[in-house]
C-alpha cells in the first residue's frame, strides 16, 4: 500500500500518462451505451477534483481496521481507495489547518471512536472498511491557538521523522498529541483508561 501506516511518507506505487482523448472517446461511448438502453445516468470516467490533486491534502485509507492517515504536499491523482481532505478544491478555500485535522484523525481518542461508533465497518470474514458517510460524522472539534498550533508542531516533527524513515518510532511525539486530545475533548481519567486499555 502506498500509505502503510498512519503518519508515513505517501509514495505513490504507480505512473500513468493521462489520455483525455481516450477518457472523452469512453464517456462518449458510455453515454450511447445508456441512451441505447432507455438509462437516464451514464458511466463516467475522469480523474475527479484537479485541485485537491494538486494541493497540499490528507489521505485516509478506506480499507483499515484504524483511521489511517497522512499528509502530502505533492501533486499526484490517487484512487478511490484513499479519502482526501484539502484546503483547496472546486468548493472552494478553507482556512481550517490539515496538520491540526491529521493530529485528531490519528489519535487514540478518535480511533477508538471510529472502531465502537461503528466509523469502521470490521464484519467478520471481509476487509474493514470506512464509508465516507460515516467518516464525516467524526466530532473535529475545534481548539485554542496554543493547542492548536501544538498539535500542528508535533504533527510536523512526526512526518519529519517518516520522511527520513518510514519505520521510524514517534511513539512519543504521538502520546504527547493524544494527551492534547484528550484535554480537548475534555476526557475525565476514567475514559482515559477506558480508551488506553483498547
Amino acid at each position: 500500500k502506498s500509505l502503510p501506516t498512519k503518519y508515513s511518507t505517501i509514495i505513490p506505487t504507480r505512473f500513468f500518462r493521462f489520455d483525455v482523448n481516450l477518457l472523452n472517446e469512453k464517456n462518449i461511448a458510455y453515454r450511447k451505451e445508456a441512451d441505447a438502453n432507455n438509462r437516464k445516468n451514464a458511466k463516467v470516467l475522469g480523474i475527479g477534483d484537479e485541485l485537491a490533486f494538486k494541493n497540499p491534502k490528507i489521505l485516509i485509507r478506506q480499507s483499515c481496521d484504524s483511521l489511517c492517515a497522512s499528509y502530502s504536499d505533492k501533486e499526484f491523482v490517487y484512487n478511490r481507495s484513499y479519502y482526501s481532505i484539502s484546503n483547496i478544491n472546486s468548493s472552494g478555500n478553507s482556512s481550517f489547518s490539515l496538520l491540526f485535522t491529521l493530529g485528531l484523525l490519528n489519535s487514540r481518542l478518535l480511533n477508538y471512536y471510529a472502531v465502537h461508533k461503528p466509523i469502521i465497518k470490521n464484519d467478520e470474514g471481509k476487509q474493514p472498511q470506512i464509508r465516507l458517510g460515516d467518516l464525516k460524522t467524526l466530532p473535529i472539534k475545534l481548539a485554542d491557538h496554543k493547542t492548536q498550533e501544538t498539535i500542528e508542531s508535533l504533527v510536523g516533527e512526526i512526518l519529519s521523522k517518516k520522511a527520513e524513515d518510514n519505520l521510524a518510532d514517534t511513539t512519543d511525539l504521538e502520546k504527547q498529541i493524544d494527551q492534547l486530545v484528550y484535554q480537548l475533548y475534555d476526557l475525565t481519567e476514567e475514559e482515559i483508561k477506558i480508551i488506553e486499555g483498547n
